[in-house]
């Protein structure tokens, strides 16, 4: 029975003198769990923001006719977008709206711009122009 008393004694007192080095491993470990995890989360966040952000570029694109169109009877400038622009075209519609505003008649000659780094303007002599970047 003396020895199985020792043996725990033993076992405890081990325990006990190594108990600041197992603390300290403990804490280390989690350190480098967390510095892990965080590396993690912040190589993903940027992944994600850099992606997003391409893919608004890549949304915003457009590329129309560059000939006239002269408005029929029923057209509406969506129509009118969506039928000659491949892309985005809502954002032809929007500089459309900018251009001629909500109303448009028929036998108007219609300029749509080229594509997403170009935007018309009105001259004072009415004249539509393109000003690409």
């Amino acid at each position: 029975m003396k020895g199985a008393k020792d043996d725990r004694k033993h076992t405890l007192d081990y325990r006990l003198r190594c108990l600041p080095v197992l603390l300290t491993v403990g804490w280390f470990m989690r350190q480098i769990k967390t510095v892990l995890i965080t590396t993690v989360v912040v190589v993903s966040a940027l992944f994600l923001f850099s992606y997003l952000r391409e893919q608004n570029k890549t949304d915003n694109q457009f590329a129309c006719d560059t000939a006239p169109i002269i408005v029929s009877e029923g057209d509406t400038l969506f129509q009118i977008a969506k039928e000659n622009c491949v892309g985005n075209f809502m954002k032809v519609v929007d500089e459309l709206v900018l251009t001629y505003g909500s109303s448009i008649s028929v036998g108007q000659a219609i300029y749509l711009p080229t594509n997403e780094s170009c935007e018309l303007r009105l001259t004072d002599g009415g004249q539509v122009l393109e000003d690409c970047i």
